[in-house]
């Protein structure tokens, strides 16, 4: 997890180098996740905080799945409010 305009590189582990997918979803739309699930806010109007990770790395292998599972769902999604849709479910 990398926070929103945190500058970041990374290098490969291993001599065969490496691949991986990435997410970058607007703020906004990680704070109107969130809102979804709290009962006490009124809109996501009320949300002005950025979403902090206090662990950089998450082991967890079902969130694992799940996000393999949005990244294949985004590319064969045909709106960006299909998209937008998946993202939410997901981040939820």
């Amino acid at each position: 997890m990398i926070h929103p305009g945190e500058v970041h590189t990374g290098q490969a582990g291993v001599p065969e180098g490496w691949s991986y997918r990435m997410l970058y979803p607007p703020v906004e739309l990680v704070q109107q996740a969130i809102a979804e699930d709290v009962t006490s806010l009124q809109s996501t109007q009320e949300l002005s905080w950025v979403p902090y990770f206090e662990q950089p790395v998450i082991h967890d292998p079902e969130l694992a799945r799940s996000l393999h599972q949005l990244h294949h769902s985004l590319e064969m999604a045909e709106t960006t409010l299909e998209r937008e849709s998946k993202m939410l479910w997901t981040l939820n």
